[in-house]
């Protein structure tokens, strides 16, 4: 039978080694507390993590972070705002201590959000992560990735921002990763933009020339001339 630890803050920080069984053990169980725990013992728990988070990711285990990086990602959206506050800096702090390779796992469980009450958390935690993002690598890992920001952009206002916010980002990201050149950042999300603005729905169409269009055209200023023409080339192919 394994033994109870009966653990507090003050404690916490005298423990040396967390990848020890031991360390393993206090690990496991701040992450059930902030897994169990509601309201203001849910808060202490989170700043018990916080307090924590550096020796949490060094158990080494690929699976203790996938477990951190879930726990944190469900919790963005908590009632209670200064959980989802909390929940922010940590994940922040979490992923300046991760190596690339561990960058890239962490994405890679932002990218299983997908249903319509994790919206918010995946643009949420998006946001947090753009600076770590090699944009023209992940988007050759998910080349639907720039359609689905586009997708977004209709939804509500709250969740609306924060896609938004993602789309300038990471747009303005990848001119820098493609040196500057028109033609080439073009090609990365021209089709999808066209798509969205031919599509049968009309409140996608108005939020991506509302709210989309200004954006590629403050990170380049011809860009609207770029989209008329390519409009006036599919209208001259019809006729």
């Amino acid at each position: 039978m394994d033994k109870e630890i009966d653990v507090d803050a003050a404690m916490l920080k005298e423990v040396p080694a967390i990848a020890t069984d031991d360390g393993a053990n206090i690990a496991n169980f701040i992450l059930v507390n902030c897994e169990k725990n509601e309201g203001l013992q849910k808060l202490y728990s989170f700043q018990t993590l916080d307090s924590l988070v550096a020796r949490l990711k060094a158990v080494g285990d690929e699976r203790w972070l996938a477990r951190l990086s879930r726990l944190l990602l469900k919790n963005l959206e908590y009632p209670l705002h200064s959980v989802s506050s909390q929940c922010e800096g940590i994940m922040r702090r979490l992923l300046s201590l991760c190596s690339k390779e561990q960058i890239s796992s962490v994405f890679e469980i932002i990218q299983t959000l997908s249903s319509k009450h994790e919206v918010k958390s995946k643009f949420l935690a998006l946001n947090l992560a753009m600076e770590y993002v090699d944009v023209k690598q992940f988007l050759s890992q998910h080349p639907d990735a720039i359609a689905e920001m586009i997708a977004h952009t209709s939804e509500t206002a709250v969740v609306g921002k924060h896609v938004l916010t993602y789309f300038e980002a990471f747009l303005k990201k990848l001119w820098t990763a493609v040196a500057g050149k028109p033609e080439l950042w073009y090609t990365y999300w021209i089709d999808d933009y066209l798509r969205a603005v031919r599509s049968g729905d009309e409140t996608l169409r108005t939020a991506v020339c509302t709210h989309l269009t200004p954006i590629v055209i403050k990170i380049h200023k011809i860009s609207l001339a770029y989209i008329l023409s390519k409009f006036l080339e599919e209208h001259n192919k019809v006729k």
